[in-house]
């Protein structure tokens, strides 16, 4: 067909990338492997309206990959997903050179960016802390490519986190200790961004009980929580009360207009 921008547009080549994406979902970490580097090899030849159509897809491979490896032997695979996300959203959200910009990239790459913000969004709140750390990372990566703040590219997606920050829906000591984590960081980083995406006011009960459920997690001894059914199994309860920490510390309370000591006694 002569070009790079004729031959991508052939069926094949995104029955190729749907195929390579499947191994991201195998269950060895060879198969992972091999998939993350299939995805930076297309995500570098291949043209970039391609790449825009295909974002979403390599994305959720890559952090599928991160989220099943997380804490298993993987031989670099981890590291070279992470790479390999970082370079995606780069080369997705960078403006486009000269001979790139049409309308129809120009379109492509706004609507690549909104689904890749709208995935990440889900996932600051995600009980793996790899993925999430990832997300975290991803979102100011796109605020920097795009110009825009953290809080401004997440602004169009905030329903996404509205019954999570902070939790309505979800009893913190009913959750497991690792989903416990990933919804005081994800709160943490909402509420800390400037400009604010969200804030905690006291003076809505529900706001409260989760501030005063962060303060006992401070402060009671470890033979209290390790009695508690979500907590028995876990190695040590130092990640979870940094966590507690992170949300609700002396700074962050007094941003809120109220003294820690006032509350939830």
């Amino acid at each position: 067909m002569g070009s790079k921008e004729r031959a991508s547009q052939l069926p094949l080549l995104s029955y190729v990338a749907e195929r390579l994406c499947a191994c991201c979902y195998e269950q060895a970490w060879y198969a992972k492997q091999g998939g993350c580097l299939a995805i930076k090899f297309l995500l570098e030849r291949l043209p970039l309206t391609w790449v825009l159509q295909h974002q979403l897809t390599f994305q959720k491979a890559l952090l599928f990959v991160m989220a099943d490896l997380t804490g298993k032997v993987s031989n670099g695979t981890v590291a070279i997903a992470t790479a390999t996300l970082e370079q995606l959203l780069l080369r997705c959200a960078s403006p486009p050179r000269e001979d790139e910009r049409t309308p129809e990239t120009v379109a492509a790459q706004k609507k690549a960016i909104h689904a890749a913000t709208h995935e990440l969004v889900r996932e600051v709140t995600s009980p793996n802390s790899t993925v999430r750390n990832q997300a975290m990372r991803s979102l100011r990566q796109l605020a920097c490519a795009t110009t825009y703040s953290v809080a401004e590219i997440m602004e169009p997606h905030k329903e996404v986190l509205q019954d999570m920050i902070p939790p309505k829906k979800h009893v913190l000591e009913h959750q497991p200790a690792n989903v416990q984590i990933g919804l005081m960081e994800g709160n943490t980083f909402c509420t800390t961004l400037r400009p604010r995406l969200f804030s905690m006011d006291l003076n809505n009960l529900e706001h409260k009980d989760f501030f005063s459920k962060l303060l006992r997690l401070c402060e009671a001894e470890d033979e209290t929580l390790v009695n508690l059914p979500c907590y028995k199994n876990l190695p040590s309860l130092i990640p979870l009360r940094l966590a507690a920490l992170s949300t609700h510390g002396p700074g962050r309370a007094w941003d809120l207009g109220i003294m820690v000591e006032g509350v939830g006694r």
